[in-house]
Formats: structure tokens, sequence, C-alpha cells
């Protein structure tokens, strides 16, 4: 996996195998007039994290962008297995939450099953929920870079980017010529026995000058290597998606252009990616009851986007609906009150947990961009969100043999999101050099979370309905930041910016002691950066210093009554640290790129109390206060029609305190090392790349323990794989 920083590629010695369009094509009239689009050879990196084209080395802000092409060669598809490769950032999966994880962007987490805080973008659309912990992800297939923007983001992307975004960039349409690609690939694991695979393939068709078509698919499956001696069971966790994109664009005049969308993904896992710590099990190991473990997740996207170039203004539509589903068959068993509940009341062993959640988000947002005299840049927008949400859960008893003796605990709850925002982003140029963008975002929101149903043996066989509760907020978020640029080669910025949350219900916990609603809760970053080239861009450097300050945390808590969580608002924290990220390129193919990230999260004013215990002091959830990556990478010539490639990474995560409990007794996540080899060889239109992660078969821990659910449950990053692509361009 390769990082791309500042305005280097450093993925430039590995083969030219990722789906990309052979040159930079401006299909886009979104442009500001500071935009810089770099020639296909320049080594330039074009992003839209500001929701305008500019040079990641002009861009005011801590942006990493990940080389997708390299994703899919080494079989990366989720962010956990690429995470450790962007400065500040962390996936931590939640055992038995069927395929959920917590994202960590500069340490800013409050623990596992809550709102996020780190937002999820599809091109322009918001992709997810704001006021529940899903994270969708997307196959490399048919993508042309992924975004990451470190640090709050509520002004330009509004709710849940306290602490930053994650931005999945697909590839466009062009009308120039037709093009595509086909790739094929196999896998293994260590202590896993199955093979996996992995088919993508793509193609350009433009049907005429102004309108173009591009279709994409993909199918894969990773082995798995987790057994189940209780069950006889052995690679429980295999793990398979499939999917495709279609995409059309047309140019309706010069100055109008209309673009249409539509992703579908389906994953499913036969088994979560955890082992249990328990009498009679080893490494890669689980003793979860007869149908349980299985997860799939559901993606739809559709957009359509509309840019006209009016002359002196620029507009930009984009209308979007997105769907996502998620359902988990988990074990409760040893989660105490629900495995006595089902040997006390049923007389049988288990207790399964069934749990389903449907997503469907309606978005629409409406911005222009255009300057007023000499001085000032506007980008003025509105936006609108209606995310509907509805979440069911079953709790049975469970016999050995998979038949159900009766349902322990049954709820059912609608939930209404509904967001309309304003926003201003001017940049004003005081001097060719020195500028100063200003962004202001207002928001109303409506939060319905609607009767809640519930019923089953904990409460005697009788239904209970808890009343509908709604919230209402106003938002403000902005942002200042100035920005210097000494020479088109070296830019020194700083930057205060806010996010937010929305509030989280408790309308689902029945106990009335207990807040029926957090409040959303903010955070205020304040950063300095500078970015630059040295030698002819032989170095680029980012380098940035930041704190973020976080208000009215919202903590989640077992209630010790009901058994049930809630949210609360837990008080302070703040997170200070600093990134830097080199790359070197010498000469005679050679690229080298590493960074280092220091960051230290810990409550200022915190909480104790029976259903919590998280002091003032108390290190912040999954937030190494060190990591660390390095990549080497040579290019070579075989012969005149063979160029070859050798690679290798290095990362490093230090050690990590998991979510809140009850007690002092957080789970403790030591530090651990990965280190990476690949190869490649390109000829002509075809290439081959061989790798092989975690060469070293390292067990590092990233989830589980305290707090998860069971508690016995672990999550390690993947063992020791291996595997080898062949593709071909057209």
């Amino acid at each position: 996996m390769t990082l791309l920083t500042t305005s280097a590629i450093v993925a430039a010695t590995m083969p030219a195998t990722g789906f990309a369009k052979p040159a930079q094509q401006q299909d886009g009239i979104d442009a500001q007039p500071d935009a810089t689009t770099a020639a296909p050879d320049s080594g330039e990196i074009v992003v839209t994290a500001q929701k305008r084209e500019q040079r990641l080395q002009d861009v005011p802000a801590a942006v990493s962008v990940v080389d997708t092409g390299a994703l899919a060669q080494t079989n990366q598809s989720r962010l956990r297995d690429f995470f450790s490769s962007v400065p500040g950032f962390q996936a931590s999966p939640s055992p038995g939450g069927g395929g959920t994880q917590t994202l960590v962007i500069r340490g800013i987490s409050s623990g596992t099953f809550s709102n996020p805080t780190v937002g999820i973008m599809i091109d322009e659309v918001p992709f997810g929920a704001a006021v529940t912990e899903f994270s969708p992800e997307v196959d490399p297939a048919d993508l042309e870079r992924i975004e990451v923007l470190r640090g709050p983001q509520g002004t330009l992307y509004g709710a849940s980017s306290l602490g930053g975004l994650v931005k999945f960039v697909t590839t466009e349409p062009s009308t120039t010529r037709v093009f595509g690609k086909v790739e094929a690939g196999i896998n293994g694991v260590s202590h896993g026995s199955s093979v996996g695979y992995a088919l993508r393939g793509a193609i350009n068709l433009p049907l005429a000058e102004t309108f173009a078509i591009r279709v994409s698919g993909f199918t894969r499956k990773d082995p798995g290597y987790i057994d189940n001696p209780i069950l006889g069971k052995n690679d429980v966790n295999d793990f398979s998606s499939r999917g495709g994109r279609i995409s059309a664009l047309w140019k309706a005049t010069d100055n109008v252009s209309v673009k249409l969308s539509a992703l579908f993904q389906r994953s499913i896992a036969q088994g979560q990616n955890e082992e249990v710590s328990a009498a009679g099990l080893g490494n890669y190991q689980t003793n979860y009851i007869l149908d349980t473990g299985r997860s799939t997740k559901n993606i739809r996207a559709y957009s359509a986007v509309i840019q006209a170039d009016l002359g002196p203004i620029n507009l930009t539509s984009v209308t979007a609906y997105s769907t996502f589903e998620a359902t988990a068959a988990q074990d409760y068993t040893s989660i105490p009150p629900w495995g006595t509940l089902a040997a006390n009341g049923f007389g049988v062993p288990g207790a399964p947990s069934r749990y389903r959640a449907n997503v469907k988000r309606p978005t629409q947002e409406l911005r222009a961009t255009f300057r007023t005299g000499p001085m000032i840049d506007w980008l003025l927008g509105g936006f609108y969100s209606d995310e509907q949400t509805f979440i069911r859960q079953a709790i049975t008893a469970q016999a050995v043999d998979g038949t159900t003796a009766g349902t322990i605990f049954r709820y059912e709850q609608p939930i209404n999101f509904r967001e309309y925002a304003v926003f201003a982003n001017p940049t004003v140029r005081l001097s060719d050099k020195f500028s100063v963008q200003f962004g202001g975002r207002y928001s109303w929101q409506t939060a319905t979370y609607e009767a809640v149903t519930q019923s089953g043996s904990l409460y005697g066989g009788n239904t209970i309905v808890l009343p509908e509760l709604v919230r209402r907020d106003k938002v403000f978020t902005y942002l200042v930041t100035p920005q210097y640029r000494f020479s088109s080669d070296l830019m020194l910025y700083a930057r205060v910016a806010t996010g937010y949350r929305p509030g989280r219900s408790n309308s689902a916990n029945p106990n009335p002691l207990i807040p029926r609603v957090a409040a959303p809760d903010r955070t205020t970053n304040y950063e300095i950066g500078v970015k630059g080239d040295l030698i002819d861009n032989m170095l680029t450097y980012d380098v940035s210093l930041y704190q973020i300050d976080w208000k009215k945390v919202q903590l989640v808590q077992i209630d010790p009554v009901s058994s049930l969580s809630f949210t609360s608002n837990a008080g302070r924290a703040r997170s200070k640290g600093a990134e830097v990220s080199l790359t070197l390129r010498p000469g005679s193919g050679f690229n080298l790129s590493g960074w280092l990230s220091y960051n230290k999260s810990v409550l200022t004013e915190g909480v104790v109390s029976t259903a919590a215990y998280a002091p003032t002091g108390a290190t912040l959830p999954y937030s190494p206060r060190f990591s660390a990556n390095a990549s080497i990478d040579k290019r070579f010539d075989i012969s005149a029609d063979v160029t070859g490639t050798l690679g290798a990474t290095f990362s490093h995560v230090s050690g990590r305190e998991g979510t809140f409990v009850a007690t002092p007794a957080r789970a403790i996540y030591p530090a651990y090392s990965q280190f990476d080899l690949r190869a490649g060889l390109q000829y002509a239109d075809w290439s081959l790349t061989l790798y092989a992660r975690n060469v070293t078969d390292k067990r590092g821990l990233i989830g589980g323990g305290a707090g998860a659910y069971p508690p016995s449950a672990f999550v390690y990053i993947q063992p020791r794989s291996f595997g080898a692509s062949l593709g071909k361009a057209f």
C-alpha cells in the first residue's frame, strides 16, 4: 500500500495497474481560479478536499491521499487493511459488533458503539448514518483515490466529522477514447487452508463526442483463518464481496455537464476476524455457538451531479440517494445477563443476538463559486439530508442444535435525522502570496427517535412501548485559515476549524434515572503546518502541529439496572500532536517515503460512576502515542520492454487503550510493527504484482477485551498473507 503525500506520487515506482484513466481528464468545470491541474507526468496530485480542484500542495489543511491502484494489486480492500499507512488514522474493529468498527483520526474517539467521529463521503455524497456508527467501505475496483482529511471538517462537510473525514473518489467517465482494465488475483493467509481470489474489470466507452459511460465490476473472496473447534469447523471467517458501478457523463454544452452514477456492493462475512480467550482455546480459535458470527453489508449509492459554468459564476448541484443495510448474528451467551437468562428461563445454553439496521438517506447540495473583484473567491452552498434509520434486535434462547426456545429481548426503533444547512467559504487574497480563507456553516437539525417497542422474557413476557423523543438543535461551525505562499514550492498555513456530531438518544433504555438524550459535542482544531518541495521536487515534506479541544464528550456507558447502553456528555478532552511526512526521490527509480505521528489525547474533565470509569487524565480510546510508516520502492529496467519494481513497507503503532468501561480494567493493546514486501513486472499493457503482507506474522492487537461483546473476544491484524495479481490494460 502506498501513501501519496503533498505533490509527489510515491506510487510512481509501482506498476501502473490501477483503474485510473491514463491521462488527467479535465471533464469537470468546477475548478477555482487558483486551482492548478497537473499534467499527467508532472507528479502533482489534484484533490477535491475543499470541494474544488486544487493541487494537494496548495491545500491549507492536513490531507493524505491513498493510491487505490496499489490497494487493488495487494488485496487491501478494507479500511482495517491500510489504516496504518495514513498519519494519525486508526480503525479498530468491534468484536461481536457484526463487522462494525470505530474509526479514529488524531485520537478523537469516545469508544465503541458511539456516534461516529469520522465522516464518510463517496464523491460528493455523505454516506452512512450520522446518529449511529456504521462505516461502509468501498472496494478500490473503480476508485481514483481515497482522500483522508485530518482534523475537524464541520464547515464544509457537516455532521460527524469531529476528527476528520474519509472521502472515496470514484473514477469519472472520459469522452476521449475507449480504454479499460481487467485484473485477476489469488491470495492466501497463514493459519488458513483455503485460497482466495479477486476479479476486477472496468471499461470506458465514449458513445458520442459529448457522452460517455464507464462500467466496472468486481468479485473477491478472502480466505478465513479462524477455527471453531467446538463446532468442528475451520476457517469460519471467510469473507466475500462483489459489486459494480456504472456512471455516465454528458457534456450537454461547452458549459454544462451532467454526471450520473450508480454503485452497488454486497459483503458477507461468514464469521468475524476475532478469536476468543477461553479455556481449551488457542490462537486463531473461537467458541461461538451455532449460526452466529455471520454479518452482511449492502451498499447502494445513486447520484446526479450537474455543473454549469455561467461565466462569472459556476453552479454545482449534487442530488443523491443512498441505502445501507447491515445484519449480524452474534453470540451473547457469555455476556451478563443474557446467558443466565437463557439457562434459567428456557433451560438452553445459548443466547444469540440477531441485529439488522437499515439506513435510507436522500441528500441535496447546491453550491456556487464565483469571484467578487480581484481579491475574493467565494464558495456558497446549501445542503439538505433526510436520514431514516430502522434498527431491530432480538436476543433469543437457543438450544445446542440451533433451535430457538424463546425470546429474551426484542426491540425495534425507527430514527429520523433531518438536517438543513447553509455554508459560505470565502477566500480573501490580500496579495499574490498571502490569503485568508474563512468559513461558516449553520445547520438546523431535527432528530426524531420514534416510539421504541421492547418485549421478551426480560419484561416478563410483556410488551412495553417507550415514548417518542424529539430533539432539535442549531449548530454553527467555522474555520479561519491564513495561508502564505513563499513560492510555488513552499507554503505555510495556520488553521482554526470546528466540527460536531449530533446528540444521541437514550429512548431505548427504560431506566427513568438516566438522561433521555446526550447533547451534541464539538471540537475546535488549532493547527499550523508547512508544505514544500526542495531540490527540484527531489524532497517533499508536510509538517503539521495541532491541538484539538473537545467539549461535551459523548460517552457510551452500560446501565447496571437494565444492562442496556446509554450515552451521556462526560466532559472535555484534548488531543495534541505533530505529524511529519517526507518523500525523497533521489533518482535512478528510487522512492523513499515515510511519516511519523505523535499524539496525546486525554480527558481533561472526566466522569466516574457505576456505569463508567473515565477519570480526568485518562487516555482516549484507540489512540496510540506514536505511529510511523516507512516505504522504499525501486523501479528498474530488465530489458527494453520489461520493467521491474521492488518495494517494502514498515509500519509501527504504539500501545493503546480500549473503550471506557465501568471499572479501571480497560483493555490494553500492546505496540506492534508490520513489515510488507512487494514486487512487480510491467510488459507493454501487462502487469504482474506479487506481495506478502505482515511477513513476520506479528499478532498486532487492534480491538476487543473489556467493553467488547463479548469481552473475551479479541481482534488482531491479519496474519501473514500473500498473493499475486495479473492485469491487462487496453
